[in-house]
């Protein structure tokens, strides 16, 4: 029922990857690259060796910087120009997606979900990715998607394939690994930190108390150990010992809606709301903080966050109850179409261009594979909230029969990945603006979610028709 350890790939799994990469490849070659690399992720490749003594870092030095980093020296190997250069990190862009794409796969058969299953959903997040044409832009999103990808393909791994009795070395090692992308993926975005806790509750059933307190014990230090090795490269860059300066511009975007009501009684309130008569309108990037009487010294960055830590400190209760207000309006938004996101601005427009780079492959070929993928995108958007929704119906509600009962493997697989899920969303949109994009990099995610939910539900209608062997015959985990 499930591949063990080392297994090697089938017939059908080969061809099922050639599929994947075919129509990543497809992808990227019929595709217009959106050249305007918004929020400074291409940028910050240009910051990974040097001193820049009190410079603004508000986007951090991370896996995309290293990422980018990367193919402007293989792009120089190669002799390419800028623009060829951003046409070959987009094609890298979609080599990174099918990786992900594979570890969703290889997660979802180590929870032993049937190979049926595992490429349906696996081929159906391929192309609700494809058609947000993430990997046709320079977010973020794409190093995030596939980090949480391999992420979920580890801790797949611990579910599917526990065991007590494994050697003392594998187990550091695979400790090890995961602690490594955790602190990756928690230095390019913190919020994946959160992810400690749901993965310590899912190993205590698996491996046992002891054995998820040792493995606790090299994962939490080793990860926090990567985290300041980055904040101290920082220090040696911008002499400040950080992640990022962004904190208060962040958070500001997480109150300025409720401004008024958060920051009402501060002693800058006055001279702030007669600065900016709609302040629940101002984005941090409004706020000039020379304008306010006795803040004419501080920088953008500091004042916000004086502000913002201030207002969470002795108004809790609102900013926690934004945050949820924001939750429950964007946890069933579709995938959005990050890849169209675009503005002319000088700062993000390295080609001094007014539209983006037109597709390697031209008519008509690339306005079919378009409008499939405006299809596509169409389809999953309608089907989106049930995603998110079957998931959590599968868990909270009871199954009325033993014979339908599921293998343990799954219900718990299923609890970890649904926390997992909600509560990185949840945190992204209590800490920033709402926006939908803070959906895609936890995708992979969504799949196994849905992939567990399908082996469930097909489980049980088998297990209640008599076609299927009951739970006691079934393999066991």
């Amino acid at each position: 029922m499930k591949p063990a350890p080392g297994t090697p790939p089938t017939r059908a799994d080969l061809l099922f990857a050639a599929i994947l990469l075919g129509i990543c490849l497809v992808t990227a070659l019929t595709q217009a690259v959106n050249c305007f690399p918004d929020d400074g992720w291409f940028q910050t490749q240009h910051r990974i060796i040097g001193h820049w003594p009190g410079a603004d870092n508000y986007t951090p030095i991370a896996a995309p910087a290293y990422f980018h980093a990367a193919t402007h020296a293989l792009a120089a190997l190669l002799t390419l120009n800028l623009a060829q250069e951003l046409y070959l990190a987009s094609m890298l862009q979609s080599g990174m997606l099918f990786c992900a794409l594979l570890c969703t796969y290889q997660a979802l058969r180590r929870l032993q979900v049937g190979p049926t299953i595992a490429r349906s959903v696996t081929g159906g997040a391929a192309a609700y990715l494809l058609a947000t044409l993430v990997t046709q832009a320079f977010w973020s999103e794409n190093t995030m998607i596939l980090l949480m990808a391999v992420l979920a393909c580890l801790v797949a791994r611990q579910i599917g394939h526990a065991s007590p009795l494994r050697s003392r070395r594998a187990n550091v090692a695979r400790n090890l690994l995961l602690a490594l992308v955790l602190s990756i993926a928690a230095i390019t975005r913190v919020v994946p930190l959160i992810l400690l806790i749901p993965l310590a509750l899912v190993m205590v059933p698996r491996s046992g108390l002891a054995n998820t307190l040792h493995s606790m014990a090299t994962i939490v230090p080793a990860a926090a150990l990567i985290i300041a090795l980055a904040m101290l490269a920082n220090a040696m860059r911008f002499d400040r010992l950080e992640l990022s300066n962004s904190t208060g511009r962040h958070l500001w975007q997480s109150i300025y809606p409720i401004a008024p009501q958060m920051l009402h009684n501060h002693p800058a309130y006055p001279a702030l709301q007669a600065a900016y008569p709609q302040l629940q309108k101002q984005d941090w990037w409004s706020i000039v903080p020379q304008k306010i009487p006795g803040y004419e010294h501080h920088s953008q960055e500091t004042f916000l966050r004086e502000l913002t830590l201030w207002a969470i400190k002795h108004h809790p209760g609102p900013w926690l109850r934004h945050g949820a207000d924001k939750f429950f309006t964007m946890v069933l938004q579709p995938l959005p179409r990050i890849g169209l996101w675009y503005r002319i601005d000088p700062a993000t427009n390295p080609l001094g261009r007014t539209s983006p780079l037109p597709p390697l492959v031209g008519e008509p070929w690339s306005l079919a594979w378009r409008a499939l993928l405006d299809k596509v995108h169409t389809a999953f958007s309608a089907v989106h909230p049930a995603l998110v929704l079957l998931p959590l119906l599968i868990l909270l509600a009871p199954l009325p029969h033993r014979r339908m009962h599921t293998p343990p493997v799954w219900r718990l697989a299923l609890a970890f990945y649904a926390v997992a899920f909600l509560s990185c969303l949840y945190i992204s949109l209590q800490i920033e603006i709402a926006l939908d994009r803070y959906t895609l990099p936890y995708a992979p995610f969504l799949a196994i979610m849905a992939g567990l939910t399908a082996q469930i539900t097909t489980h049980a209608f088998r297990a209640a028709t008599g076609s299927q062997p009951t739970t006691e015959r079934a393999a066991s985990p």
